[in-house]
């Protein structure tokens, strides 16, 4: 967050500027702690100053993506990016995702896979990465939430248990997720180069 009035953040459609600071909740997740609403100096103020309107244009998953297009987000710097064909082999495994194993336990890289498309949604769609995954993957929400849950418990991704308030996700790739789909798409990448 900048000092009030300098180079504000974000700027809304009648000329208040909004600052703002972002910091981790006790979950992990990146949370707006702090939100100033001013007019600069050199603007009039319309009448009725900041109004209920003015607050209702202030979107917090917008602010987030702002902030983490900044760069501002170490962690956002963290994640993994996988080349298109990458992303392609990953899909396809998740898209035969296991079921009915019994009592066997779910093969690490459909937990990883999911965990990276979720991190990777959660940062292009703040408060819906469920429904984007659900719609990737073509399968139910619910599902969704199981096999998020599933890979949290298996410590692919990062975060406490349980939603934050306003139901928005959070979840970063652990070190373990990376190096899961780094081994999983050495051995697809050697397939292809010894057919």
């Amino acid at each position: 967050m900048n000092q009030l009035g300098s180079n504000s953040d974000y700027v809304l459609s009648n000329g208040a500027r909004v600052d703002f600071k972002v910091r981790y909740d006790s979950s992990g997740g990146a949370v707006v702690s702090e939100l100033h609403i001013h007019f600069p100096s050199n603007l009039n103020v319309p009448d009725g100053g900041i109004s209920a309107n003015t607050l209702r244009e202030i979107q917090i998953g917008e602010l987030l993506r702002h902030w983490n297009a900044q760069s501002k987000n170490p962690r956002s710097s963290q994640q993994m990016k996988l080349e298109q064909s990458d992303e392609e082999a990953l899909l396809h495994a998740l898209h035969n995702y296991p079921t009915n194993l019994g009592r066997s336990e779910i093969p690490a890289i459909f937990l990883a896979s999911t965990a990276y498309f979720y991190a990777k949604l959660l940062r292009e769609n703040p408060r819906t990465p469920n429904v984007k995954l659900s719609e990737l993957l073509e399968i139910p929400i619910r599902t969704v939430n199981t096999r998020v849950s599933k890979a949290r418990a298996a410590g692919f991704l990062e975060s406490g248990d349980g939603n934050r308030v306003g139901g928005r996700g959070r979840g970063y790739l652990t070190p373990t997720a990376t190096q899961e789909i780094t081994h999983f798409l050495k051995g697809v990448n050697d397939e292809y180069q010894t057919e």
